[in-house]
């Protein structure tokens, strides 16, 4: 069972498999398959990954569920297009971004993202099928390091228009950039800010912050907000934040500190970290902070703002559309983070699409590119995502905008062992561990250590 070997998800392993057989010829069209139930009781899966399965093999055209009848082989498999495959990680980023079914291909990242499987998948994926890869800007470095990317900048101006290329923010190109070469154009941008309820501020009498306000009125607004019932219970909260590695990166960042570097390396051994290390610490251990976990809903602290249980929350747009929709335009108020307005970095998250490396004729696949990446598709995948495209359109904020534009994004690494590196040293912040100015030169050295090792079955980080 090679696949459990390489922690292929269920519902991808029993798809493959199937696909196979049915390809090869050893199903014939309406031959039946296995009950759902049968199925997942055979190989001691969940129900939902064999449904997850048989989903993407009738997406493809190669069975047919029928109510009492069950499922059987298709007669018209859809053939597979040499070239045309567009690999992802989220089950709608195809049919948003307008890409035929049977083109679209999806990582299952499971409950958290496990970028290295993501890149052995498309290893193994690439080599026989290349096609346009989707990434986030972290996986960047390396997606290039490890050879998964063809660079776009010989190519762009055969196929893309000059004039949409010119309205991208530059801020989003510039995010895609590698070693003086764009590996991907962006679809969005997520940079994070500071959301607020306004009617809980007028119910208060507290005064809404600036555009020069302070990390230090950001702690004042935490005071003031948190309110306990007579009987020592917790009623409201004050701020929502996002508790994991993208949730603390906005403090460190804007306090000059950062996790990794592009060579790998950790790089928390320094003053500006620390202090961003110590105010993030601050911050969670305070009462009136609602943090949104692991695993919690991405619409959590959106639903909280628009139902008034906290003041104001930290995180992108992705965060605060929930609470935009439900809140009177009156009611919504939003800034940059404290240090925008200084010049200091802000954490800024974003989406874009690639050519994968190899063998064949870049310019064909380069076409396929061009029919996705267009001005009605970008605008339409911004919207049902709930996201900042990378294109103005009517309705854009102006503080959005100024802070998409000028945002600096701090890319960091997605190499093999960085999660693991993440998951110990933010594991301490989260179990209210402190870490002492003294141990982030030992705890650095160790976990730069880490990110070195060898992972075992791959190449090294």
């Amino acid at each position: 069972m090679a696949g459990k070997r390489r922690r292929i998800p269920a519902t991808k392993r029993l798809a493959g498999e199937w696909e196979k057989r049915i390809r090869s010829g050893e199903l014939r069209p309406g031959d039946p398959l296995p009950s759902m139930r049968v199925l997942a009781e055979e190989r001691n899966v969940d129900l939902s990954s064999v449904l997850g399965a048989y989903r993407l093999l009738e997406k493809q055209g190669l069975i047919v569920r029928e109510h009492g009848r069950g499922c059987y082989v298709g007669s018209e498999p859809y053939p597979p297009h040499p070239g045309r495959r567009l690999y992802g990680f989220h089950e709608n980023y195809g049919t948003d971004l307008g890409c035929p079914p049977e083109e679209f291909i999806c990582f299952d990242f499971g409950p958290y993202n496990d970028y290295p499987r993501y890149f052995d998948f498309l290893k193994d994926r690439i080599e026989r099928e290349p096609g346009l890869v989707l990434m986030d800007e972290n996986m960047l470095p390396a997606m290039a390091e490890e050879g998964l990317l063809r660079p776009l900048d010989p190519l762009l101006r055969e196929v893309l228009p000059e004039t949409l290329l010119k309205e991208i923010a530059p801020i989003c190109r510039q995010v895609f950039q590698y070693r003086s070469a764009t590996y991907a154009l962006p679809l969005f941008c997520l940079p994070v800010m500071a959301y607020f309820n306004r009617r809980l501020f007028d119910e208060a009498g507290i005064s809404l912050p600036g555009e020069n306000w302070s990390w230090e009125t950001l702690f004042q607004l935490l005071n003031q907000f948190t309110l306990f019932s007579n009987q020592g219970r917790f009623e409201r909260g004050a701020m929502g934040l996002l508790l994991d590695p993208c949730g603390c990166l906005p403090i460190i960042t804007q306090f000059g500190g950062e996790v990794f570097d592009r060579n790998a390396n950790c790089v928390f051994d320094s003053e500006a970290f620390f202090r961003g290390l110590c105010f993030f610490e601050k911050i969670i251990r305070h009462l009136g902070c609602c943090v949104h976990k692991w695993g919690d809903k991405r619409e959590y602290l959106g639903e909280l703002l628009a139902d008034g249980r906290i003041a104001f929350i930290l995180g992108s747009e992705q965060d605060a559309a929930f609470a935009r929709e439900r809140l009177a335009p009156e009611a919504f108020f939003e800034l940059p983070l404290p240090g925008y307005a200084t010049g200091q970095k802000t954490a800024f998250s974003a989406l874009g699409i690639g050519l994968s490396a190899g063998g064949y004729d870049p310019a064909e696949l380069l076409r396929f590119l061009a029919e996705l990446y267009t001005r009605e598709n970008l605008l339409a995948f911004a919207k049902k995502l709930r996201c900042l495209p990378v294109l103005d359109r009517e309705g854009l904020t102006e503080t959005c905008r100024k802070a998409r534009d000028q945002s600096r994004p701090v890319v960091q690494c997605a190499t093999r062992n960085s999660a693991e590196v993440c998951r110990i040293l933010f594991h301490r912040l989260f179990c209210w561990i402190p870490v002492q100015r003294q141990e982030l030169r030992e705890l650095s050295e160790e976990l730069s250590g880490i990110m070195r090792r060898p992972v075992k079955g791959g190449p090294p980080a």
